[in-house]
């Protein structure tokens, strides 16, 4: 009996676990890929014949959108669920990085970068609804603060690690290589029906989050 009322308890830890990992995960290659540009920045210029003034567009290109994109995505994350919405966002902005790769001009650079901050909005507002959802109020700041390191982590291997792609190949190269790594990440998203899936509302019953709050 009291192996009983351990086993749901244990299956929803896991779950949690799991949905912290992939958020992890994923905000770390979103900084990665955001910081991108910034570290490429002088052999952009120099191979797209970009002037320093028209590099400050690029840069806020991909933030104003970024900005912008934050509110109807936190209405389409309350609307469809943060699993679906992640999934698009991690696509779409997997296809932008890689498309980043292929421009030849300021004008093409701009809107990839756009598409990028577009791609990459869901990010933060799919992170609070799945932490709301699966962690009862008292226990949220642990989760809070973990999907949070990502943006510190990423921003942190950026330089090593774009300076290293970049060094071995190209930047070009390097775009498309995070294009890659973006659209693997992307598969175990849309696959964790189980985890990230809360349309419905909250997956864990009250009684449970009751007794979490008791505990």
């Amino acid at each position: 009996m009291h192996q009983e009322k351990l086993e749901p308890n244990t299956r929803i830890r896991r779950r949690q676990a799991i949905s912290l990992i992939l958020l992890l995960i994923c905000g770390t290659i979103n900084y990665l890929d955001r910081g991108s540009l910034s570290v490429a920045n002088p052999l952009i210029r120099h191979d797209l014949g970009i002037l320093l003034s028209e590099m400050g567009w690029l840069l806020s290109a991909f933030g104003w959108s970024y900005a912008l994109m934050q509110l109807p995505i936190g209405a389409i994350v309350d609307r469809v669920g943060p699993r679906i919405t992640l999934g698009i966002g991690l696509t779409f902005w997997s296809l932008a990085q890689g498309i980043g790769g292929l421009c030849t001009n300021f004008t093409q650079f701009v809107w990839a970068r756009i598409f990028l901050g577009i791609g990459e909005a869901p990010h933060y507002p799919t992170s609070a609804r799945v932490v709301t959802n699966w962690f009862a109020p008292r226990d949220r700041g642990v989760p809070v603060g973990l999907f949070n390191a990502a943006s510190p982590l990423g921003t942190a291997l950026a330089p090593p690690l774009l300076t290293f792609l970049m060094l071995t190949f190209d930047w070009r190269t390097a775009h498309r290589r995070r294009h890659r790594i973006c659209f693997r990440d992307d598969l175990p998203i849309r696959r964790t029906r189980p985890y990230l899936i809360t349309v419905e509302g909250s997956p864990l019953p009250k009684k449970n989050l009751t007794q979490r709050r008791k505990d």
